[in-house]
């Protein structure tokens, strides 16, 4: 009886911890990490209050919880409009995901040909919304020549990043905060680094001393050799 009990306990604990964890993986790397770590903490909070025997704030947090279903929603209800946006991809979609990887290719590689800097993030599952709050809103289907329309330095849209979202060109002249700045790699590749590791999205750079391309994933850097850059654009995509 013992041994059950015990047994049924660390399957519990278990369990809790891998949702937990399954939970914050999620949403690491998007601006709703916070919220999310928040109501962890309220859990664990709760969880005390009921062992403590604090009536009234365990009061508190049952009524909390009971219209927690309808909070998440409204929270998380771009998140989960996006979610569901990516279930059921077709062979269209297919099609158009290779013909965004020809395109954005083309357009890394002239613009490495020019010298051109340029940062490009790529929304992945979760949205950058907060970061283009100060931005210039384009949400304009991709093209090689929009991308050097803005990226050129006589143009007032050059200074900044830009955001892809669904393979089209959400905005441009996204101005970071200084919080993704790193100088000891110079701006852009230490934007880069900063910015896919604390979000959801994967940034292309084009070095404008060097030409060199370079894409960053999860907080790492990695220079793409022109002739395999294609490919690599293509798995790091999907």
């Amino acid at each position: 009886m013992i041994e059950t009990f015990n047994i049924s306990i660390i399957i519990d604990i278990l369990c809790t911890s891998i949702l937990i964890y399954t939970t914050y993986y999620f949403f690491k790397g998007t601006h709703t990490a916070t919220i999310v770590k928040g109501l962890i903490f309220a859990i664990i909070v709760y969880s005390i209050s009921i062992v403590a025997k604090l009536n009234t704030i365990t009061w508190i947090f049952l009524r909390f919880f009971n219209d927690l279903p309808i909070i998440l929603a409204i929270i998380f209800h771009q998140e989960i409009r996006q979610f569901f946006s990516n279930i059921g991809r077709n062979h269209q979609q297919t099609h158009n995901s290779q013909l965004f990887s020809h395109q954005l290719t083309t357009a890394l590689i002239e613009l490495s040909n020019q010298h051109t800097g340029a940062l490009i993030l790529i929304e992945r599952n979760m949205l950058l919304n907060d970061l283009i709050n100060n931005a210039v809103i384009l949400d304009a289907r991709f093209s090689v020549e929009l991308v050097h329309s803005i990226f050129y330095k006589g143009t007032p849209l050059h200074d900044g990043a830009v955001i892809i979202r669904n393979e089209h060109i959400l905005a441009a002249k996204v101005l970071l905060p200084a919080v993704f700045s790193a100088a000891s790699t110079g701006t852009r590749h230490g934007v880069a680094i900063s910015i896919s590791k604390e979000r959801d999205c994967i940034a292309f750079i084009v070095s404008e001393e060097t030409g060199i391309i370079s894409y960053a994933k999860d907080g790492i850097l990695t220079a793409i050799p022109n002739m395999i850059l294609e490919d690599i654009i293509h798995e790091v995509i999907q």
